[in-house]
């Protein structure tokens, strides 16, 4: 139904909660030591954003394919895109309609908030601005939360595959 690009898109999108065009614009250089980043200028927060990539993400990624920088691409040249075409061939498929890639985000958050009360940690893998980042508690707050989302983000990992896995 899907082409191995756009699935394996997808399937980093539900194990790593960036946004759509956040990750489907990464490039190969901004994947190191298991973070992949994307700078202030892709990011719609204009803050970067890093996050862990599990060993079961890192399984979903492409093949590094010719000379292209870009880890998702069908052509090597520009990022592929996974539009109302792609969304309405797999709505059929999986006979499933009301939903949107941006779900996937959602799914990411309830659920970490279910069984987590790091709240601030869910919310720094979102690139989302907290009580703990905004006004005063901003100017002064600058931690980055390296080793609390990358627990965060293992787990919600480990869920998936799991739950995959029970398939």
């Amino acid at each position: 139904v899907l082409s191995d690009v756009h699935k394996t898109a997808l399937r980093v999108l539900m194990l790593v909660p960036f946004r759509k065009t956040e990750l489907l614009g990464c490039h190969w250089h901004e994947l190191e030591d298991r973070w992949l980043s994307i700078p202030a200028s892709r990011a719609k927060t204009k803050e970067p954003m890093k996050l862990f990539i599990s060993d079961f993400a890192a399984a979903q990624l492409p093949a590094r394919r010719n000379e292209s920088q870009l880890i998702f691409t069908t052509n090597g040249r520009v990022p592929t895109r996974l539009g109302s075409k792609i969304k309405t061939k797999l709505s059929a498929y999986l006979e499933v309609s009301d939903w949107v890639i941006h779900d996937f985000r959602r799914a990411f958050s309830t659920h970490m908030h279910e069984v987590s009360d790091q709240h601030h940690i869910i919310e720094a893998c979102l690139n989302h601005k907290d009580g703990t980042k905004v006004g005063v508690a901003g100017v002064y707050n600058r931690a980055q939360y390296k080793m609390q989302k990358q627990a965060i983000l293992q787990q919600w990992s480990d869920i998936v595959e799991a739950a995959v896995n029970d398939r």
